[in-house]
This record gives C-alpha cells, structure tokens and sequence, in this order.
C-alpha cells in the first residue's frame, strides 16, 4: 500500500450529520414535523431541491423559497434556526481526525456533494479555530457530484492529487467504489454505525499502512 500523503473527507455522514435530512426529517425537532408536512413528501422535495442547489453556488433564503412553493408552507427563519440548532451535530472526533492527519505530515481536505449554505454551517460545527483545509473538491463550487456524468466530482480531484497516495473517507459504499475505480485509497466510514473512536482508527490504519 503507497504511503498516504493526502486525505479527503467526506463532511456529511462523516464529520458532521447530513444537514438537509437532519434539518427537514428528524423526528419531532425536524422542519417536516414542526409543520406538520408528510415526511415522505418532504424527502422527495428535499433530494429535488439537493440536485439543483448541490450544483450552484445559491443562497439559503432562495432554497427556502423555493420549499415553499414546492410543499404550500412558509417556514419562517425562526423556526429554521431552532430545528437546525436542535438537530446539526459534528463527529465528536472530527477536530482530532483532522489533527492526526496533520500529525502524520499529510494534507487534508474535503470531497463533498455540498450546497454552500450548509457547508458554512458545517464548518462552525467542526470549530476547527480557523483551521483551512489544503483542498476543497465541493459540488456547489466544482458543478459536478460525485455520481455526475464526466467529469464527476472525483474526476476533478484526481486531476489535482496522486490518487494512489490520496485516501477518500465517506459513508457512501458506492461512492467508494467509485474512488477506487479512480485508483484513490478509499475507505467507508458513517456516522451512523460507528463511534468516533472508529473515525480516528479508520485514519491510523491508512496513515500508519
């Protein structure tokens, strides 16, 4: 295994909680909810509204308009934050991840399919105290997902890094696939099934190799 010189991490599922289904689904405390709209209806608005906005650099307040006229619901920005505020959430292990990848003398950034609201809000999640990433590959920038049509999100990166000493980290098994087709070193980790203790393990492993 080449040693790894770069790391690119996924931010939803990974380092933080998936905004948009967190935001609008969670039970009780997700916008669905406090308004009292179907959750499955409001999943179908949601992923339309994430294959427009993931793609373009636009504003949250275009995003919510455009909620409203796809479910007939205002949602004021008082209720937005207090869901967002009840329900986003880091990786306890987010900060200490990114510092061992430091640590161990290589870059790091992320590869996110992202809309460039939510990845601020992302960003005061991990508090990383002003700490930038070396790389950013993100779909609102890029125009492209990690799924798109050539070139796909990590086509670009591959354009930019070594894959074969770069790892992808993400909580989509399908997406790792597809970084591996590129030749990156890539591996599956969720938010959901592991503790932030396997986070930090999944990152040893590949740096120490």
């Amino acid at each position: 295994m080449a040693e790894i010189r770069t790391v690119l991490f996924d931010l939803g599922g990974v380092l933080t909680c998936d905004p948009w289904q967190a935001i609008l689904l969670t039970p009780r405390l997700g916008v669905a909810d406090r308004l009292g709209l179907d959750h499955a209806s409001v999943e179908i608005v949601g992923e339309q509204l994430w294959a427009h906005y993931s793609l373009v650099p636009d504003e949250e307040q275009q995003y919510w308009s455009d909620f409203r006229r796809e479910t007939g619901r205002e949602v004021p920005a008082g209720l937005v934050r207090e869901a967002e505020l009840e329900t986003l959430h880091a990786n306890p292990a987010a900060r200490q991840a990114v510092q061992l990848v430091g640590q161990g003398g290589a870059r790091w950034g992320f590869i996110s399919d992202n809309t460039a609201f939510w990845f601020r809000k992302q960003m005061n999640l991990l508090g990383l105290g002003g700490r930038r990433a070396e790389l950013d590959f993100l779909s609102f920038n890029e125009g492209a997902s990690k799924a798109g049509t050539s070139p796909s999100l990590f086509e670009i990166a591959a354009a930019r890094v070594t894959p074969g000493r770069t790892l992808v980290i993400d909580d989509q098994p399908l997406n790792v696939t597809r970084a591996h087709g590129l030749g990156f070193q890539a591996a599956v980790y969720s938010m959901a099934g592991n503790s932030g203790t396997g986070l930090l393990e999944c990152v040893r492993q590949y740096l120490e190799g």
